[in-house]
């Protein structure tokens, strides 16, 4: 986080837009936007498509600290996890079934081969078989 000197922050005026603020915080425009959103900026209210934020509001929430790391919301969640887990199961449980089918298919094609094979066989005429009127 950037320390900003007290003259640093009168250079704004009363308000600052998500830019300022971001510079003055040392953090991104979008972390600014998001910070904004939940809440946690005092005074900072959207007004049409732009955020308007209290040059106080922008230096308190400068003066707080943040964790550095990781998020909490960024690791998945017991649920999320379980959610994870069951997808795999269902995804092996389709790839064994889509094994043993390939599998059958094959079999089937095989024993048809062979089939055919064998009536060709028995049915072809034989020279015995054929006579000649």
């Amino acid at each position: 986080m950037i320390q900003a000197e007290a003259g640093h922050w009168e250079q704004y005026g009363d308000t600052m837009s998500v830019s300022q603020a971001a510079q003055a915080c040392g953090l991104s425009m979008r972390q600014m936007r998001q910070y904004c959103a939940e809440g946690r900026v005092m005074g900072a209210q959207k007004v049409g498509h732009a955020w308007v934020i209290p040059r106080a509001g922008a230096r308190q929430f400068a003066a707080k600290p943040r964790p550095v790391g990781r998020k909490s919301w960024q690791t998945p969640a017991a649920s999320e996890r379980k959610r994870i887990e069951a997808l795999r199961q269902y995804a092996a449980k389709r790839r064994e079934q889509t094994e043993r089918a390939a599998l059958a298919i094959l079999e089937n094609v095989q024993n048809q081969r062979n089939n055919a094979k064998g009536t060709d066989c028995q049915s072809a005429p034989s020279a015995a078989n054929l006579t000649t009127d």
